[in-house]
């Protein structure tokens, strides 16, 4: 299953009344390029609105952490690095893995990775935690 980020444009009504064209991204599960094309086009014509999609892009996410809180409305990527032993040449490797955390806010997204990640046995640190532009992510429906 790949996770594919969405870029799409479209016209939102600002505050002041006035029309401006925008660039929003959304997260799809989806199999492929063109299930996603069509998935993402059947969630956003719920919403009535016209959009031009922009690009598709495939994204390398480990794990999708979500929270039970109601206010938590953002994404936020969480980058770890974590050291394996390599049977085969003897030397430890390092690998970087990037988590997509939802969250209310910065320090919430990390409490929420941190407590999903104590039942792991992963030795880990990390690395880098920053909010993503993602709006609203679409999982995979059978």
């Amino acid at each position: 299953m790949n996770y594919l980020s969405v870029k799409i444009k479209c016209e939102k009504l600002q505050v002041d009344g006035t029309q401006k064209k925008v660039t929003e991204n959304y997260l799809v599960n989806a199999l492929s390029f063109t299930e996603c094309e069509k998935r993402i086009e059947e969630e956003l014509n719920a919403y009535s609105q016209e959009f031009e999609i922009e690009s598709i892009v495939k994204l390398r996410i480990s794990e999708l952490v979500k929270t039970e809180s109601e206010n938590a409305d953002k994404w936020y990527k969480c980058k770890i690095l974590s050291i394996t032993f390599d049977e085969h040449s003897g030397k430890e490797k390092k690998i970087h893995s990037l988590f997509l955390v939802q969250g209310t806010d910065l320090n919430n997204a990390k409490n929420t990775f941190v407590e999903f990640m104590k039942g792991s046995m992963m030795d880990y640190s990390l690395v880098k935690i920053e909010e993503s532009n993602i709006l609203e992510v679409f999982e995979y429906q059978k």
